[in-house]
């Protein structure tokens, strides 16, 4: 948190610094008046990205004031154009918005003066877009730990092209503002040029319900494979609160978390594929039939593969949650460090969750017994380091170690 002060903190001072020193001379006051009501317009028009943040119309807005009326004029207006948040805002969060914004359009507007024109018009929108998503990107970072180049890939770089394509849209709202040729009155030509501009929020939207439906839909094939075995009811679920929990004890990232949660959940929806007969069969499985069921990791990965773009970096953990640390493990016999540590985690989780499930061919173990085959375990099958946080965890009696509370719990829920 005093790291995030700190960077706000900085961020606010250099907008006023640059608002200060900006070009205050005399603005046209009827397009101030037009082009900063209508970036306050344009920027109701929000959606949320996955990660932090939402992308908004206000750019377009705030790009039309640089191209319109001197920096120092832009920045302000496009700082205050920003809606309040519904909840009670918070100072820190409201500085950080409004000097992110408004610093962009000064920054903007000031690239415009050094370059006139359609090439004047395009460095200034790309100065508004590093400015603007720049901020974001250490944010994200500050907050969740997510390297820059990831936060990039996942929350903003689907809506960076429409920022840079619609750019020039913008100075050309200003020329028709200026020299209406499509009605004759120039804020009638700029609300005819917005329509397509403000169809870009449903596409906006379109995209983040193609990204949730894609979760539900996930989540629902975890669901309908837990239903064929009652055995495995909330498997997934479990096994992603015991990870999660190891995971904060050895003092992962937020960004981390919320990838072990998501990884967790589907680690086993390569089960999809395995037959019933194989899946539920009541009693040892022959070396055939365990050759179908080593394969899920890779029919898992097959599954989730067109989807990992909304899902983040959780392949590591479906692919490999099956490997052990002396290299005996499947499907690609990966050794100590080779396994990605988030996979590393899941396993460890996933063991004690199936050695604490009841099975048509015996009954599930005591959390004691569990915990002491974690324990013998470490450094053969599971990773000494995540095996002796699992230990630390498991002894503080967590809601996960009382497996029919956890599940009563869970089903209310």
């Amino acid at each position: 948190m005093r790291a995030l002060r700190a960077y706000v903190t900085s961020l606010v001072s250099v907008f006023l610094l640059l608002l200060a020193l900006g070009s205050w001379s005399p603005a046209p006051a009827e397009k101030l008046a037009f082009f900063g009501l209508l970036t306050a317009l344009l920027a109701r028009f929000a959606t949320p990205l996955p990660l932090v943040g939402t992308v908004r119309l206000h750019y377009f807005g705030a790009l039309a004031l640089a191209y319109s009326v001197p920096p120092g004029w832009a920045g302000l207006f496009s700082a205050l154009a920003l809606p309040f948040a519904s909840r009670p805002p918070s100072l820190l969060r409201e500085a950080f918005n409004r000097s992110q914004v408004g610093l962009a359009a000064l920054l903007a507007a000031l690239a415009y003066g050094a370059v006139e024109g359609l090439p004047g018009a395009l460095l200034g929108a790309g100065v508004y877009f590093a400015a603007n998503t720049g901020a974001m990107l250490l944010l994200t970072w500050l907050l969740k730990g997510l390297p820059p180049k990831e936060a990039w890939r996942r929350n903003y770089a689907p809506y960076g092209a429409t920022y840079l394509l619609t750019s020039p849209a913008a100075l050309l709202a200003v020329r028709l503002y200026e020299n209406p040729v499509l009605t004759g009155f120039g804020p009638l030509d700029v609300a005819v040029l917005l329509l397509p501009v403000v169809y870009l929020r449903y596409m906006w939207l379109l995209r983040r319900r193609v990204e949730e439906a894609t979760l539900s839909m996930l989540r629902g094939m975890v669901r309908s494979l837990e239903a064929r075995d009652p055995y495995t009811a909330l498997h997934s679920e479990r096994v992603a609160a015991i990870a999660l929990d190891v995971a904060r004890a050895m003092g992962l990232r937020e960004a981390d978390l919320e990838t072990l949660a998501l990884g967790a959940r589907l680690h086993d929806i390569g089960k999809v594929g395995v037959r019933d007969e194989v899946l539920l069969k009541p009693g040892r499985l022959t070396e055939e039939e365990w050759e179908e069921m080593r394969l899920h990791p890779e029919v898992g990965l097959r599954i989730l593969h067109p989807m990992l773009p909304y899902l983040g970096p959780i392949e590591g953990i479906v692919l490999h949650h099956h490997e052990r640390w002396d290299g005996t493990g499947y499907p690609k016999g990966l050794k100590g460090e080779e396994i990605p540590l988030l996979a590393r985690i899941v396993a460890v989780a996933d063991a004690y969750e199936a050695m604490t499930s009841d099975r048509p061919y015996r009954k599930g173990l005591p959390p004691e017994e569990a915990a002491e085959a974690i324990r013998r375990e470490a450094g053969r099958q599971f990773d000494p380091e995540v095996a002796r946080a699992f230990l630390e965890v498991w002894g503080r009696c967590p809601a996960w170690r009382d497996k029919r509370g956890f599940a009563r719990v869970s089903a209310v829920g």
